[in-house]
């Protein structure tokens, strides 16, 4: 389970909204790992190559938004990247080009790059298995993410 708050997932979605230009965007969620779980405490935008269908992190710009981790004592957690229109599945640009081939990895799609700032259960949200990556349904994604609220106010 990846433990997120509502903050960071906005704060995501202005990150990837913000290019002017109708090109792909990428971002990395980043955290601790406790047991079974693991919480986003951080967001990380590589210095990739961006263009109208795809990215490209070369090895150095990922060398480069890795060298927090260890540092941190955190992981990588899972990718996140847009689209430029309703399409949430991955491609096989996706498939080869995403952060790890690790069984259990997690890439997130986000439509329309994040303009509309869709719900996350709104984002193709992909896992890793043996045999390729397969896209999660929307019930599924729950047993993924959990978006906890940033603040929960009861002061009266």
């Amino acid at each position: 389970m990846i433990i997120l708050s509502q903050a960071l997932w906005d704060t995501a979605l202005d990150l990837l909204a913000g290019e002017a230009r109708p090109v792909e965007r990428i971002a990395y969620f980043d955290g601790p790992r406790l047991g079974n779980n693991s919480v986003v405490t951080t967001i990380t935008q590589p210095n990739a190559r961006r263009e109208s269908r795809r990215f490209r992190v070369s090895a150095g710009a990922m060398s480069e938004a890795g060298k927090h981790l260890f540092k941190f004592g955190i992981q990588r957690l899972a990718q996140l990247h847009t689209h430029g229109g309703s399409f949430i599945g991955h491609s096989c640009t996706d498939d080869s080009s995403a952060y790890s081939q690790r069984v259990g990895s997690v890439s997130v799609v986000v439509p329309r790059h994040a303009v509309r700032r869709p719900a996350l259960r709104d984002c193709g949200v992909h896992v890793r298995e043996k045999l390729g990556w397969r896209r999660l349904s929307r019930s599924e994604i729950t047993g993924i993410f959990t978006i906890v609220p940033t603040l929960v106010r009861l002061q009266r």
